[in-house]
């Protein structure tokens, strides 16, 4: 027997009410799912410490992040899981070399990122804090032209889909009950430190040997106090070449190592190249800027 016009009203009603409730409870989880991340600049003596372009580039990785259903923008560390801070942006490895000098303290204890850097590649770092753990991430983007051509906001793409990707493979440690934000990590307080000039050095016989992979480490450690050990950066182009320091290991290129000051050797080595080497000197709380073309 068909149905009267009131009924089939009624039917329809409460199907859309059944299709309303589960579209908001499914709308209602994907909120909760969302990982809070609050973007910024440096911070510098309780100032923001930033620039145009910084600022620019925050933006830029905001918006990205906005798309991204995995993410909940928060405007303070209060109640962010993650802090990703847009330390610093430039072109060319000289550059990404010295990215450090004005800002070392977000990059201590940071897993950094190298990838391949030429004159004209435009790159923005990012160093992002969950608790006591950070990470760099880095965007990069190179062509021919001399001006950027929307190279900055492709740089913000590659760090919102790596950070994407890190939040997926990371998701159920970052949901433990009992881990706090990261609203509680103490702010990094970074230091202004004198800078060397650039090391010019000498290019040796062509290295025949494929490097052993080496796990990225701190030079031995300084018997001098920490606040007269040097940093030395060491950038070179191509990436990837391995640095020895006095004959030590302690990486592959770009590093950041912490050395006690006086006279070091540097080499490095990279299959296809010639070896490269020359010698610093570290003074204590400076900068040395190492950078490297190496040559086949």
């Amino acid at each position: 027997m068909a149905s009267c016009p009131r009924e089939r009203c009624a039917i329809g009603s409460f199907c859309y009410l059944v299709v309303l409730l589960f579209w908001l409870s499914a709308a209602s989880s994907g909120q909760t799912d969302r990982i809070n991340v609050f973007v910024s600049a440096p911070t510098r003596n309780g100032f923001v410490d930033t620039t145009k372009e910084i600022q620019d580039s925050v933006k830029n990785v905001r918006t990205k992040l906005s798309h991204m259903k995995e993410f909940q923008l928060v405007d303070g560390r209060n109640g962010a899981e993650i802090v990703l801070t847009i330390v610093s942006r430039g072109v060319g490895s000289t550059a990404y070399g010295q990215r450090v000098t004005y800002t070392e303290g977000y990059y201590t204890g940071a897993t950094l990122e190298s990838g391949p850097m030429v004159a004209n590649t435009y790159w923005v770092s990012t160093v992002m804090e969950v608790e006591q753990y950070r990470k760099e991430f880095l965007g990069r983007y190179t062509h021919e032209y001399s001006s950027s051509m929307g190279a900055w906001t492709i740089c913000a793409d590659q760090i919102a889909k790596n950070l994407k990707s890190w939040i997926q493979a990371n998701r159920e440690q970052l949901k433990q009950p009992g881990v706090p934000s990261s609203s509680r990590l103490q702010e990094a307080q970074p230091t202004s430190m004198p800078v060397s000039p650039l090391v010019k050095g000498q290019v040796g016989a062509p290295n025949q040997l494929m490097p052993l992979p080496v796990a990225e480490k701190k030079h031995a450690p300084s018997t001098e106090s920490a606040d007269n050990v040097g940093t030395v950066s060491v950038t070179c182009n191509p990436d990837g070449a391995e640095i020895f320091i006095d004959s030590i290991g302690t990486g592959r290129a770009p590093a950041i190592l912490k050395l006690k000051p006086g006279e070091h050797s540097v080499q490095l080595v990279l299959h296809g190249y010639r070896d490269w080497s020359s010698q610093v000197t570290v003074k204590g709380n400076s900068i040395v800027n190492v950078s490297a073309n190496l040559e086949k």
